[in-house]
């Protein structure tokens, strides 16, 4: 009995070890088959990832691989790379008092990574203002991620370490002003990228590998103009990106103002970064001109410098507009109305496309926009406020204003759709207890231009203007509002004109200096924008022509020279050459110096200062120019025996190349210095 139970105790001992090797070989088949399972299932993810990527590049090369040449033609594209210009980026860093520093970058990792640290930031955001950039250089970010490895045409000298974005698996670039119904990225994503890759029996497949990549792997989504998307619940002040995307970087664009809001706390805001323009406007202005068929800019820069246009072409979209308003003929007319209107008229389209001409414009320059008369009263609103921010506002005001202030001139819908177009940015302010913000023009000059038009259509305006510039005289050569205002209303810059005069000592040469700059700039301007050659009176008394002028800026100073004989009192022309000029009827003239004129004789009486350089005069007689203190002559100049007779005042005489027989000098003062030289038949009597 014993023997029996030995012998099955032995032989369960037996099957459980038959057992237990059975249970291990189990478990190893199984583990093994999950093992290649899971190795296959691993397979099929990488080749569904390689087959995603692969799309998706092909998609953005496609998308993303043109841009407009100007935001009033968008379907005239080029290359992204023929016209891409190396970007000026800044990194803003703030410390503990809340004082901002500004860091320039110049490479894709100072961007994603802080202070040389591999770490890569969660929360990016680049801000900017309206067409200075950020989309291009988002999207050039893309394409470069997509051409890794491939030799590219790009001339950029700059953010050219690509092979930094080889961290990421996937970028996904979505731009918000296309999701406006939309809370949630992933389906921004969806609806923007994989419903156009995609055919419809496999988009759910893609959306759900899209899913399981943004959770394990390493991605970077972009998200391009947060200023232009708004929460259709009207909670958030950006899209929702689950916080089971940990791996995911945040790179987003949008304008300054969008920042303002309070719901975005700085702890969302790894790392700010401000994009300021391109570095070389003028490397850009080469590749527009190609793109529009110019072979040469030379000419452009000449014409960018007669209208002062050069700190515009930092921002690619009035860069672009400029060039192909100048490629397009406006260079023939030179109309610097015309071209600010048509900028204006290019950010108000960003208001609405609906678009309208003007049966009877305001003003010549309007007749050919779009998008100003859909948008008059708004239109009226701005120019206003940039009008009164000039000119009535406190001195620190005129260019930055308070939020505060600001609701005074424009009411919050206004106020939203001058940051939607772009023509105001607003920017947050250092305060401990509550949040503020300052505002101001996207650029000085279009203020300017916006004031301009608010005084050409409201004579009270001019009044206000007037006792400006008599308390900051200054002012008046440092904006260019009688420029415009003489383009858009000659009869107010005629009046102007007149108080402008008054106000200054145009007996200083320094400031006829600048003054005859304005008034030559504002008679060219009159005369391209159709204003009748018989209304324009520009009153000016002096007139100091510091260096060589020639074409339609010699005859506008003719022109202003001709219509002011009455009231010249000061004429000196410097560096001019030959300039053959009759002053006859030129009574009232005080100081002249001047290198060729026609002289009558016994003209100019009222002379106080007198010099002729190379000049031409038969039998000169200046016995009756009583007043005369100074006088230099030069040139072939004959005098009459007393031609100095009764000038008891004349204290100064310099005379060279001269022809005379005799000269009685016995009535003259001389008190400081007499020089002759190279003169003829020399007779001196006292």
């Amino acid at each position: 009995m014993s023997q029996l139970l030995q012998d099955a105790h032995g032989t369960l001992n037996d099957m459980k070890q038959v057992a237990d090797e059975s249970m291990k070989e189990m478990k190893a088949f199984v583990k093994n088959f999950y093992k290649k399972h899971a190795a296959r299932d691993n397979e099929d993810y990488e080749r569904a990832v390689e087959d995603f990527v692969r799309q998706l590049k092909q998609h953005y090369k496609v998308t993303l691989s043109h841009v407009s040449i100007s935001t009033l033609l968008p379907s005239g594209d080029e290359s992204l790379y023929k016209l891409y210009a190396a970007p000026s980026i800044c990194r803003i860093a703030e410390n503990i008092e809340g004082n901002k520093t500004e860091h320039p970058v110049t490479t894709y990792k100072e961007i994603l990574c802080t202070d040389g640290n591999e770490k890569l930031n969660k929360r990016i955001y680049l801000q900017g203002e309206a067409g200075i950039g950020k989309s291009t250089f988002a999207s050039k970010l893309v394409l470069d991620w997509c051409n890794l490895g491939e030799a590219l045409s790009s001339p950029s000298k700059t953010f050219i370490d690509a092979s930094t974005l080889r961290e990421f698996k996937i970028i996904l670039f979505i731009t918000l002003r296309d999701a406006a119904c939309e809370r949630d990225v992933t389906k921004m994503i969806k609806e923007q990228i994989l419903d156009l890759v995609y055919p419809d029996t496999n988009r759910k497949v893609a959306y759900e590998l899209l899913n399981k990549i943004m959770q394990k792997e390493i991605c970077l989504v972009v998200q391009d103009g947060l200023d232009e998307w708004m929460d259709p619940q009207g909670k958030l002040a950006q899209p929702i990106l689950v916080s089971s995307y940990s791996q995911c970087t945040l790179l987003t664009t949008t304008r300054p103002w969008k920042l303002t809001d309070e719901r975005i706390k700085k702890s969302q805001i790894s790392s700010l970064f401000k994009l300021k323009g391109v570095s070389d406007p003028y490397e850009l202005c080469d590749s527009v001109l190609k793109s529009l068929g110019c072979k040469t800019s030379i000419e452009f820069k000449e014409y960018v410098a007669d209208h002062k246009l050069y700190a515009l072409l930092v921002s690619p979209m009035f860069l672009s507009l400029i060039v192909s308003s100048w490629v397009d003929g406006m260079r023939l007319t030179g109309s610097g109305c015309e071209l600010y209107t048509v900028l204006i008229d290019g950010l108000f389209k960003k208001a609405s496309e609906d678009n309208s001409f003007f049966d009877q414009p305001p003003f010549m320059c309007f007749q050919n926009t779009r998008y100003l008369n859909k948008n008059l009263d708004f239109l009226q609103a701005i120019s206003k406020t940039a009008y009164l921010m000039l000119f009535t506002a406190e001195r620190e005001q005129f260019l930055v204003i308070s939020d505060r202030r600001l609701s005074q001139y424009l009411t919050r819908e206004q106020k939203n759709l001058a940051l939607k177009t772009g023509v105001l940015t607003e920017s947050k302010c250092v305060n401990r207890t509550y949040l503020t913000s300052t505002c101001s023009f996207i650029h000085k000059s279009v203020q300017e231009f916006l004031a301009a038009v608010h005084i050409a259509g409201n004579s009270d305006a001019l009044l206000v203007v007037s006792r400006h510039f008599a308390q900051n005289s200054d002012r008046i050569f440092k904006n260019q509002v009688f420029t415009f205002l003489c383009g858009l209303n000659i009869s107010s810059a005629n009046k102007l004109s007149r108080t402008i005069d008054s106000i200054l000592n145009t007996n200083a040469s320094y400031k006829s200096f600048y003054l005859l700059d304005l008034y030559i700039s504002g008679f060219i301007e009159a005369q391209v924008n159709g204003q009748n050659r018989n209304d324009i009176d520009l009153k000016l008394s002096g007139f100091y022509l510091h260096n060589l002028i020639t074409g339609v800026k010699l005859k506008a100073f003719l022109s202003i020279l001709q219509m002011n004989k009455s009231n010249a009192k000061l004429l000196i022309c410097n560096g001019q050459g030959e300039l053959w000029l009759d002053l006859s009827s030129f009574r009232n003239l005080e100081t002249l110096h001047i290198p060729n004129a026609t002289l009558q004789p016994n003209s100019l009486q009222g002379l106080k200062k007198l010099t002729f350089e190379e000049c031409e005069c038969v039998q000169l007689d200046l016995s009756s120019f009583h007043n005369l203190e100074s006088l230099e002559l030069s040139g072939r100049i004959t005098f009459q025996p007393n031609a100095f007779h009764g000038l008891a005042k004349l204290k100064e005489l310099k005379l060279g190349y001269c022809q005379w027989r005799s000269l009685n000098l016995s009535s003259c003062d001389m008190q400081k210095s007499i020089e002759l030289s190279c003169v003829s038949s020399l007779k001196k009597r006292h």
